[in-house]
């Protein structure tokens, strides 16, 4: 009984392990069946997403149309705008010569200021030449006043002219 016991099971284990073979293998065939559609899938995706991409063109032809007629429209203003600038630009442009003279008041300004300066400079010098030579003159008359042999004549001078100023003057001449 043993061994009749030993010859089923082993017959049966015999079976059980050639199933269990053959359902590895389906197992590794299915394996690889998911695995060659897991890598179709990524391009079916992208196929797929192409294909809503054309639906949604297909659908927004209309649109684009719209945008043509709408991009027609503007061609057609520039053109036109084009053209009249060329009209102008055929027709000789008008020479004006304008004078702007960009001298204004404050040039003027500093000129009489200049000018002012200048008229005072010159008053300046001409008072420090005349008291330079009144000086001098100063000078000399006291000491011609100081010789004793002209003495007499220069108080005589004086006198005259304390007397009659004019009447000197126009002896002198100048």
């Amino acid at each position: 009984m043993e061994n009749e016991g030993n010859g089923v099971s082993e017959g049966l284990s015999n079976a059980i392990v050639e199933k269990l073979v053959d359902i590895g293998n389906q197992l590794n065939e299915v394996q690889d069946y998911v695995k060659r559609i897991m890598l179709l899938q990524k391009p079916a995706e992208k196929l797929l997403e192409g294909v809503e991409k054309m639906n949604k063109l297909a659908e927004s032809g209309q649109g684009i149309i719209v945008g043509l007629a709408l991009w027609q429209n503007k061609i057609t203003e520039v053109k036109t705008a084009i053209e009249q600038h060329i009209e102008f630009f055929r027709q000789p442009s008008r020479k004006e010569v304008r004078h702007v003279h960009f001298v204004g008041w404050p040039f003027w300004v500093i000129v009489a200021l200049v000018m002012v300066v200048g008229g005072v400079t010159a008053c300046w010098i001409g008072a420090w030449q005349r008291a330079s030579r009144h000086a001098a003159n100063d000078v000399k008359w006291r000491y011609v006043k100081q010789r004793y042999e002209l003495r007499k004549f220069t108080d005589s001078v004086e006198y005259w002219y304390r007397t009659n100023p004019k009447e000197m003057e126009d002896a002198a001449g100048d």
